[in-house]
């Protein structure tokens, strides 16, 4: 129950998730079902102050998330664990 802004929302590629960088450290990662039907999927502690971007990539086949933050860090987290 914090206030946070949102920096990015980044569709994946195959259109079954989307993820959301927040002002905050979280990126929240959702599956998109067709129509209303939105499920949280994954919820990331991904870096100290704020999320700035995300993408989505898949290197070796693998979808990822990439994430950079306030840190000035990058980080490829794995789209289905986290």
């Amino acid at each position: 129950d914090y206030t946070a802004s949102v920096n990015r929302v980044m569709w994946s590629p195959d259109g079954t998730l989307f993820g959301i960088a927040y002002s905050k450290h979280i990126v929240h990662i959702y599956s998109y079902h067709g129509g209303d039907d939105i499920r949280n999927h994954l919820e990331i502690e991904a870096h100290v102050g704020s999320v700035s971007d995300l993408a989505f990539s898949y290197p070796n086949k693998q979808l990822c998330v990439v994430t950079c933050g306030e840190d000035r860090v990058i980080k490829v987290w794995d789209a289905v664990t986290g």
